[in-house]
């Protein structure tokens, strides 16, 4: 009978413990996708200031010559 107890403890942990592994998974994938698309709106961001400065730069130049 204690062993039928403890059996099924057993297997709800075994369950919880591959889940938990799914769920890790998927969070650290999650933010492996978050962290990408931060860096690639930090590109995109300073590619932008850099045009914006350029343009600003040589609009000023225009106007100082």
């Amino acid at each position: 009978m204690l062993n039928q107890e403890k059996q099924p403890k057993i297997k709800a942990e075994t369950i919880y413990e591959e889940n938990g592994k799914k769920e890790i998974k998927k969070k650290k994938q999650c933010f492996s996708d978050v962290k990408d698309y931060s860096m690639s709106q930090n590109i995109t961001q300073k590619l932008t200031d850099l045009e914006v400065k350029k343009n600003f730069n040589t609009s000023t130049k225009i106007i100082c010559h």
